[in-house]
């Protein structure tokens, strides 16, 4: 076996072991689909369509992309016990050199975000009626926010030499998001303009993501005429050109990040 697979395979053992972080960043957003559907059930609307659940339907996408940002910060401890800590030392005795050693420790992170989002997918599409669209494209979206998630962790690693500041700023960037997303509260709220149109449809890859998964399937009438401000409601046909156009922006953000990231980290290392 490789020594790249070996220190991927490390940072996924490590991260495995703690039993009750990997408990939370998956029973947290399913949590708040739940809390969603229990505050939907007291609304005199028939939610379900087909079988499906259109009101989880929405919202389980958009914590299922928001939730890759969470899930980047939770090897942040490791890492910083490795790299910044008095004990990083003990790389100089690895047998091969530092840049090695990073690249399949984030590829471990990337992993791990992907594996926690299809442990979500499937527990919410077998107990809570949940339709995900088409899956190749459920299954492209969540590679390439958790791309993007890993390389800002990246970034964000690069820039601070204390496990707190990495914290306090990867929460800021995640809960940043949703907000600017609407996920946090309806910007509609605020008023109808292109500036809330915009953060709607394209103003952050969470809702970019989100409007592919939802644009992906054929689930129809998702709650017609609802003015609530999340991406995706009142879309319900099939829209193939908005899933590809998205698809294409994420991986187009996903390569500008990965470059600045890479160009980072290699001015920093020399």
């Amino acid at each position: 076996m490789s020594r790249f697979i070996l220190i991927v395979l490390h940072y996924l053992r490590r991260a495995f072991n703690d039993v009750k972080e990997i408990v939370l960043l998956i029973a947290i957003p399913l949590g708040l689909v739940v809390f969603q559907i229990v505050i939907g059930s007291n609304i005199d609307i028939d939610f379900y369509f087909y079988g499906y659940n259109a009101l989880a339907s929405v919202i389980a996408p958009a914590f299922l992309l928001s939730f890759q940002f969470f899930n980047s910060m939770f090897m942040f401890g490791f890492l910083y016990s490795d790299f910044r800590s008095d004990m990083r030392w003990r790389l100089f005795a690895v047998p091969c050199s530092l840049r090695t050693y990073i690249l399949p420790a984030f590829i471990a992170n990337w992993l791990l975000n992907i594996i926690l989002g299809i442990i979500y997918i499937i527990i919410t599409a077998l107990f809570m009626n949940v339709y995900w669209g088409n899956l190749l494209v459920l299954i492209v979206v969540l590679m390439l926010i958790s791309l993007i998630a890993t390389f800002s962790a990246v970034l964000i690693f690069q820039f601070t030499n204390k496990l707190s500041k990495a914290n306090a700023m990867g929460y800021i960037l995640a809960f940043g998001m949703m907000v600017l997303s609407g996920f946090m509260f309806p910007l509609q709220l605020l008023g109808d303009n292109v500036v809330i149109r915009f953060l709607l449809q394209y103003g952050t890859p969470l809702t970019l993501g989100t409007s592919a998964i939802l644009s992906s399937g054929d689930l129809l009438t998702v709650f017609e005429g609802i003015n609530v401000g999340l991406p995706g409601f009142g879309i319900g046909a099939r829209d193939i050109t908005v899933t590809f156009t998205n698809i294409g922006i994420l991986a187009i953000i996903a390569v500008v990040v990965g470059a600045i990231s890479l160009v980072a980290g290699k001015r920093r290392m020399t």
